[in-house]
C-alpha cells in the first residue's frame, strides 16, 4: 500500500475515534454539584424553603434573601419619584395661577394696549421658563423610574431558585445569617 493511502486511512480512523468521544450521550458525562453563591450585595437569609437531602426541580424556590442596600436604594428611588411628581404638580399649578392673574381685562386706550403688550411678553416668558422646568423635571422623573425598575429587578433576584433538577446537598447558612459577595448559599447535586 502506498504511504499516501496509509496516511489517509490513519487520518480517517483518528477522525472517527475523535467523533465517537463527542457523540457520547449526556448521561455518560460526569455530573458536578452546583453551589449557589451570594451575587453582588451583602444579604441576610430571610427564609429557607428546602432542607438538606430534599429533591428539587429546576426553578423551585430554595431561599429568600433580603438586602439592606437593595431596600434602601429602592426606597430612595420611589421617594424621588414621589417628590418629583409633587414638584411637577406644584409647578403646573403655579404656572396656571400666574397666567390666570395676568390675563388682560378689557383694554381700550393706547395706554391699555401698551400694558397688554407688556403683559403678553411676561406671559410668554412665564410659559417658556415653566415649560423648561417641566421638561427637566420630567427627565429626572424618567431617570428615577428607571432606577426604581433596576432595584425592583434586583430585589426579585433575591428569591433564589434552583438552576437544575437535583438533591439539596447542603445549606451553607442559617436563617438570619448575613452573607457577603461570593459566600456559598446552597449546594445541589444533580439527579
Amino acid at each position: 500500500m502506498p504511504k499516501k493511502t496509509i496516511y489517509s486511512v490513519t487520518a480517517l480512523l483518528l477522525f472517527i475515534i475523535a467523533l465517537s468521544f463527542y457523540a457520547l450521550p449526556s448521561e455518560e458525562l460526569p455530573h458536578h454539584s452546583v453551589t449557589l453563591k451570594v451575587d453582588k450585595y451583602n444579604v441576610r437569609i430571610k427564609k429557607i424553603f428546602v432542607a438538606g437531602g430534599a429533591a428539587i426541580n429546576k426553578g423551585d424556590q430554595v431561599l429568600l434573601l433580603e438586602s439592606p442596600t437593595v431596600e434602601k436604594n429602592l426606597w430612595m428611588a420611589r421617594e424621588s419619584i414621589h417628590q418629583t411628581q409633587v414638584k411637577l404638580i406644584q409647578l403646573r399649578t403655579e404656572k396656571q395661577t400666574l397666567l390666570t392673574m395676568l390675563q388682560p381685562k378689557k383694554l381700550n386706550s393706547s395706554f391699555d394696549l401698551k400694558i397688554r403688550d407688556a403683559i403678553e411678553n411676561e406671559m410668554l416668558d412665564i410659559r417658556v421658563r415653566f415649560n423648561m422646568e417641566e421638561r427637566q423635571l420630567k427627565q429626572r422623573l424618567k431617570e428615577f423610574q428607571a432606577e426604581e425598575q433596576y432595584w425592583t429587578k434586583i430585589k426579585k433576584e433575591l428569591l433564589i431558585k434552583t438552576p437544575i433538577d437535583g438533591v439539596v446537598k447542603g445549606i451553607e447558612a442559617n436563617c438570619g445569617d448575613f452573607l457577603s459577595e461570593n459566600d456559598p448559599l446552597i449546594s445541589i447535586s444533580p439527579s
